[in-house]
């Protein structure tokens, strides 16, 4: 942490000389690449001040020769029982299963569709949390990263994140 803040001085007066702004940096893990272990990823927390700085530098930072790419990831939780958001599948209250191929009360794992060609399921794509929602496009699975309803929800916990980064530090 304290070469990437030397290497990125402006990022590191704004996070030590905040001028009142709650202002955060904090790494939360750094591991190795699942398929390299050569190459490592960083989690880090960071106030919305830090992010539109680094955003200003075209999402990147600099560490030794080179600079690394930064982007913003959300996990939002989804069940894989009734495809729901904030639960586990462990936690789920649903009596059945939705499929997040089909949305038909089945398995997703036992979904008729879902070993079908890309050309042939887009046929069988229904969304069950779009469907919830009365969104206009259905036509993708539940665990879709296009998902308008998925996308809500990672602007929901962004806000959460952000109100408590702000609250906390």
């Amino acid at each position: 942490c304290a070469d990437l803040r030397a290497q990125n001085s402006d990022l590191d007066s704004l996070i030590t000389n905040s001028n009142g702004v709650t202002t955060v940096f904090n790494v939360l893990t750094v591991k190795p690449l699942k398929n390299n272990n050569s190459v490592y990823q960083a989690f880090v927390s960071v106030s919305d001040n830090v992010r539109e700085a680094i955003k200003s530098r075209g999402d990147r930072l600099f560490l030794g020769w080179g600079s690394l790419r930064v982007f913003d990831q959300l996990y939002v939780k989804r069940c894989n029982k009734c495809q729901g958001y904030g639960h586990y599948m462990r936690e789920c209250q649903s009596k059945q299963f939705s499929c997040a191929v089909c949305a038909n009360p089945h398995e997703t794992e036992k979904c008729p569709h879902k070993d079908k060609s890309k050309n042939d399921l887009a046929a069988f794509l229904s969304c069950v949390n779009c469907k919830l929602v009365g969104a206009d496009d259905i036509t993708h699975a539940a665990n879709s990263s296009v998902c308008p309803a998925y996308k809500l929800e990672q602007s929901k916990l962004k806000n959460v994140l952000s109100q408590k980064a702000t609250k906390n530090y």
